[in-house]
C-alpha cells in the first residue's frame, strides 16, 4: 500500500513538473516583398535601437504586421534577413507617416534588438527592404518576451484553452482519482 502512494505522489509530481508555466511566448511571421508592392515614403532614419524622428525622400516596400502582447517587459525583435529593417511602431500605422509612431527600430543586420511594450498597446512591426534597387525580399521575424506575443492578423474565432495552470491541476486531480481507486481496490 505505501509503495502504491509512494507511486502516486511521484505521478503526481511528475505531472506538475511537466506542467510548469512557461515564462516567455515567442511568434514568428514570414512575408515576401515584391516590386510594384506597397511602400512606405519617407523613410524613417535609424540609429539602433530607435528612430530618430527624422526623415529621407524614398519609397521603400514594407510588409506589415500587427503585434501585441499579453504582459509588459522587454521583447527581443530578430529579422535574419542581410537587406531588411524593423519599425516597431505604437498606436497607429501612415505609410506616410513611420517616424511619428516609431519606439524602436533597427537595419543593422542581421537584426536582433529590444524594445519595452505594454500589454493592451497596439503595435505594428514594419518590416522594409532597405536597399535602393528595391528588387523584393523575403523576411522572417520573429518576436519573444515574458508575455504571449500575436503577429499578423487575430483569427476571428477564440478557441478557449486550458492554462498551463490548468492542466497541471487537471492532472494531479486524476492523479487523486487514480489514487483513490487504487486505495480501494487494494483494501477489497
Amino acid at each position: 500500500m505505501l509503495r502504491a502512494m509512494s507511486r502516486a505522489r511521484c505521478f503526481a509530481l511528475a505531472l506538475l513538473l511537466l506542467a510548469s508555466p512557461a515564462l516567455a511566448g515567442t511568434d514568428t511571421a514570414s512575408g515576401t516583398l515584391v516590386p510594384g508592392g506597397p511602400t512606405i515614403n519617407p523613410v524613417a532614419i535609424i540609429s539602433t535601437p530607435t528612430c530618430t524622428g527624422a526623415v529621407v525622400v524614398f519609397a521603400a516596400l514594407y510588409g506589415l504586421q500587427p503585434l501585441t502582447v499579453s504582459a509588459a517587459g522587454t521583447y527581443h525583435v530578430d529579422e535574419p534577413g542581410t537587406e531588411s529593417a524593423v519599425y516597431i511602431l505604437q498606436g497607429s500605422f501612415d505609410p506616410a507617416d513611420v517616424a511619428g509612431t516609431c519606439i524602436a527600430a533597427s537595419n543593422t543586420n542581421p537584426l536582433s534588438f529590444d524594445v519595452a511594450l505594454s500589454s493592451g498597446v497596439q503595435y505594428y512591426a514594419v518590416v522594409i527592404d532597405d536597399t535602393f534597387v528595391q528588387d523584393g525580399m523575403d523576411y522572417t521575424l520573429t518576436i519573444s518576451g515574458p508575455g504571449e506575443v500575436t503577429l499578423g492578423f487575430a483569427s476571428l474565432i477564440e478557441v478557449p484553452t486550458l492554462s498551463t495552470w490548468g492542466l497541471g491541476l487537471l492532472g494531479l486531480l486524476l492523479a487523486s482519482f487514480a489514487f483513490v481507486a487504487l486505495r480501494r481496490r487494494l483494501r477489497a
